[in-house]
């Protein structure tokens, strides 16, 4: 039987953001075939962006980032109100994600929001009112990145 995924939980399925997939590589950190490999970016001070092979185990116990040096989401940017082990978990301990800008963390009520993947507007649709309002108020574009609070789950957006 398959190790279950580690549960992320500002990016609660990384699956369906296509940030891990199925794969038969070997993790370049823990050397183990687990079944799914890292996809998203993982920035670091010395190169643009760093390539990989990397399990989602290893990001998860914060190994992928010590050993490449790396983080998977820009430690900068946050508001204020948000607490270093919070961004450390996101930027060290969770799955990033790809975005035609450079990939931006939203935050709401002093806590890292949860990433719920690249939107249409019709796909936004299928998330209710409340999303399509937020990709309203992010401005006209084709392409949104959808976020939701973890404290009153309010939907946060940014054009793509």
């Amino acid at each position: 039987m398959a190790t279950p995924l580690p549960t992320f939980r500002y990016h609660p399925d990384p699956l369906a953001t296509g940030s891990i997939v199925k794969s038969d590589a070997e993790c370049e950190i823990c050397c183990a075939v687990r079944g799914y490999r890292y996809t998203g970016p993982a920035f670091s001070q010395v190169v643009d962006e760093v390539e990989a092979v990397v399990c989602p185990w290893c990001i998860d116990d914060g190994s992928a980032a010590e050993s490449l040096e790396a983080t998977f989401a820009e430690p900068e940017g946050w508001d204020d109100d948000v607490r270093l082990d919070v961004i450390d978990e996101v930027c060290l301990r969770t799955p990033g994600f790809h975005s035609s800008k450079r990939p931006q963390w939203l935050d709401h009520h002093g806590d890292a929001a949860e990433y719920l993947g690249r939107h249409t507007r019709e796909q936004l649709a299928t998330r209710g009112p409340d999303a399509v309002q937020a990709a309203k108020e992010a401005g006209e574009g084709d392409t949104y990145v959808l976020f939701r609070c973890t404290d009153c789950s309010e939907f946060l957006a940014y054009v793509d």
